[in-house]
């Protein structure tokens, strides 16, 4: 897959792209409705006989329009949007910088720079897509900017339990760390990729260490708890726990939040390496323990309890 960074003052001419089907949108999560969107483009491509082309932006609209937000966090950063299209077969990724100069384009200039310029035969979006001046450009309208230049398809709501299955649903579910839950709206488990930055903690518990992770500023965190887990480090696949809380204990408290993994199977010294957690299940929430000997109770049921969940899978 090859990647593009474009901008509203770096456009790409068409006789430097072939052609392309496309699925345009911010794609966060990358979840069952996005990828009936890029699914619906790939088909569309094997009928053209084309590319699949994926567009997305960045950074997220909000810290751009709206001066409150400084800093916005995502279940699919940039290089896992990447990770995971490329495992979908697209053949083209397109990274637009979202500024103002680019909030700043009317609907048929969008349509220009970013559908025609690109060699775009074939534009596929979800119904709720909006582009342009204040995103007064939708799918309905999209056509009249085509002029016959390519065409379009406009994917349907795809809902799960009665609700749109969105970001915006993934992300609430993150904060109370129904892992279980958005594994079904994403067909696979939660998943983010963080660096050994400690060997293990202070804590004597039972069994391998506690492995500290600084878990990667750009991903939407879950909420505070004990999961089941998967840990994949130097290219292998490991069952185990993890922690994600400010501190276990009264007197350590890190306001900052901590995350923790141990791996049942395994007691590698990683320090300094990046592994990638895959949340499969909630366990409970954060319980402070008053001592140690009460937290090494607890650490030991959780473990036989994320054990069991696992065998599971």
């Amino acid at each position: 897959m090859r990647t593009f960074h474009l901008s509203s003052e770096s456009p790409i001419v068409s006789e430097d792209l072939s052609a392309s089907a496309l699925a345009v949108g911010f794609f966060d999560g990358i979840h069952k409705g996005h990828q009936q969107v890029i699914r619906t483009a790939v088909q569309q491509a094997d009928k053209l006989g084309i590319d699949t082309a994926v567009m997305t932006f960045t950074p997220h609209p909000s810290v751009v329009l709206n001066k409150s937000v400084q800093h916005a966090r995502y279940i699919t950063p940039l290089p896992e949007k990447e990770r995971i299209l490329q495992d979908m077969g697209v053949d083209k990724l397109f990274v637009v910088h979202f500024d103002l100069a680019l909030a700043s384009l009317s609907p048929a200039e969008f349509a220009e720079k970013f559908f025609v310029d690109l060699n775009i035969r074939h534009v596929v979006a979800g119904f709720d897509f909006s582009f342009g001046y204040k995103g007064k450009g939708s799918m309905k309208e999209l056509p009249s900017y085509a002029k016959g230049r390519f065409t379009t398809t406009t994917v349907a709501k795809v809902s799960q339990g009665d609700e749109k299955i969105s970001s915006t649903r993934i992300r609430g579910l993150l904060n109370q760390g129904d892992m279980a839950e958005i594994k079904t709206l994403l067909n696979r488990p939660y998943s983010i990729q963080g660096e050994v930055v400690e060997s293990q903690t202070s804590r004597e518990a039972p069994g391998p260490p506690m492995i500290n992770i600084h878990m990667n500023e750009a991903y939407y965190p879950p909420a505070f708890g004990i999961y089941a887990v998967e840990v994949e480090f130097r290219g292998e696949i490991h069952k185990g726990m993890a922690v994600y809380s400010m501190g276990l204990l009264r007197s350590e408290q890190n306001e900052e939040g901590c995350l923790e993994v141990r791996t049942f199977d395994s007691d590698p010294y990683l320090y300094g390496e990046k592994i990638r957690i895959f949340f499969h299940d909630f366990i409970r929430p954060v319980i402070e323990c008053e001592d140690r000997e009460q937290l090494m109770e607890q650490l030991l049921n959780d473990e036989r309890e994320c054990r069991r969940i696992l065998t599971l899978l």
